[in-house]
């Protein structure tokens, strides 16, 4: 069986990378990035509904609120050389085309989720034996 997660992620993850990127240099607000990825990883580690909403149901809106801040936590990673990978996806923002804000602004959904975006599967994930 297969989660709805694997299927969502990617996508989510995608159009938080091209935010960070109009937002302007990872580097140039790598306090915020650090402070939130600190913030995330307490959570799971102390509260674990948060965690466990990610997968099922818990309390209304607690799944999409952990599953945004995963999503954000993993497109904050990408930045990091080599990407980073999760359920065999590979999560790399190197291959995103720097674009200037406004022209990002102007992209319409289906060119966000075009499969240049999408990150690779590779043969050893059970996601790419659908």
């Amino acid at each position: 069986m297969n989660h709805p997660l694997s299927d969502l992620l990617p996508i989510a993850v995608n159009m938080r990378i091209t935010k960070i990127i109009a937002r302007g240099d990872i580097a140039d607000n790598w306090e915020y990035y650090r402070s939130y990825l600190e913030q995330f990883n307490e959570r799971c580690l102390n509260e674990p509904s948060f965690s466990e909403s990610m997968l099922f149901k818990i309390k209304p809106g607690q799944s999409a609120e952990s599953f945004n801040a995963l999503a954000e936590a993993i497109a904050i990673l990408s930045f990091v050389p080599g990407g980073v990978e999760l359920g065999g996806i590979r999560f790399d923002s190197s291959g995103f085309v720097r674009q200037s804000e406004s022209s990002l602004r102007e992209a319409d959904a289906r060119r966000l989720a075009t499969a240049s975006l999408m990150p690779r599967r590779f043969p050893s994930s059970p996601l790419a034996q659908r």
